[in-house]
């Protein structure tokens, strides 16, 4: 699909109408719009809403309204199962003998189609022709886990974006102001976006921990994860799992029981709270082809005034 035509409809019976590509700035500000109207406690959208919108014509037009004068929007061909998906956090209380702790289940934000699928493919051969540039990983010290404990978390990484970085920075800028909003986060002043390449194999895996436990780590706000895969997947397991998150009336939290687990989606990007525990499932792929594998880049936007200490 190259373009989309958008209608909106505003209260007085008024229209506009333009044509656009489907990831046109518009299109993610109306469908923002619309989903602040309709769930007004879990966004921040602002009230009036800004478009620069091309004319059939030829050249640019605004077009400013109130976010509550939206009615609807109509796009030919559909684009609505193809929009973002949040997933609010919840918080329940419980109390046992004095001591009250908060349940907060996590929120994440599901994006499918997060590159033109030509993009797509061109990363995902140049990912599979780089296969020397994968190292095994490890982990860096934390509570649950020593460093380097290759039981702990069992992948390959690279660190080698090629002409990549830049393409990946851009798509992810773009869609960085939807997520903050949605997630319920305020864009950091001074702010930097952490990138890394992984594959999952055969029996490779990592177990339950945060983003942001430690050190310099604890400047990441929000985690990111592009999925790539063959197709059909070749692959059993991969789930991210993201567990709810304690909170404890001394201030402390820890990982709780509930869950909630994600599919490794192929051009996926999903976008969650780092202080959430989460897991990689164990991958299943026999073959043992690096093709064949879960590929993901990773990425942390990170508020650099945070301290690390």
């Amino acid at each position: 699909m190259d373009r989309v035509r958008i209608r909106i409809f505003l209260a007085g019976s008024h229209e506009h109408a333009w044509t656009c590509p489907p990831d046109h700035d518009s299109v993610r500000i109306l469908m923002d719009a619309l989903s602040a109207n309709a769930h007004p406690s879990h966004h921040r959208a602002s009230a009036l809403v800004r478009l620069v919108v091309p004319k059939d014509e030829g050249g640019e037009r605004a077009i400013a309204f109130l976010r509550q004068s939206l009615v609807a929007v109509e796009t030919d061909p559909p684009l609505i199962d193809e929009l973002p998906t949040v997933h609010s956090a919840k918080r329940a209380w419980s109390s046992d003998k004095g001591s009250a702790t908060a349940v907060e289940r996590p929120a994440f934000l599901v994006i499918p189609e997060f590159f033109p699928q030509e993009t797509r493919d061109e990363l995902f051969a140049w990912l599979v022709e780089h296969e020397a540039d994968f190292q095994a990983s490890g982990v860096r010290s934390t509570a649950a886990a020593a460093a380097d404990d290759y039981d702990f978390r069992k992948s390959r990484v690279s660190m080698n974006f090629g002409p990549w970085r830049e393409v990946v920075e851009q798509r992810l800028q773009l869609v960085l102001p939807h997520i903050c909003m949605r997630l319920g986060f305020e864009r950091p002043e001074h702010e930097r976006i952490e990138l890394q390449l992984t594959h999952h194999g055969h029996l490779d895996r990592f177990k339950a921990h945060t983003d942001n436990a430690t050190g310099e780590m604890r400047q990441r706000l929000i985690s990111l994860v592009y999925y790539l895969h063959r197709h059909p997947r070749p692959f059993e397991g991969g789930e991210l799992v993201l567990y709810d998150r304690v909170e404890n009336a001394d201030g402390t939290a820890h990982q709780g029981d509930g869950f909630r687990m994600v599919p490794p989606d192929d051009n996926c990007l999903v976008a969650f709270p780092s202080h959430f525990h989460h897991q990689v499932r164990t991958i299943r792929c026999e073959d043992g082809a690096f093709a064949d594998g879960r590929f993901t880049v990773n990425g942390w936007l990170r508020d650099t005034d945070l301290g690390s200490e």
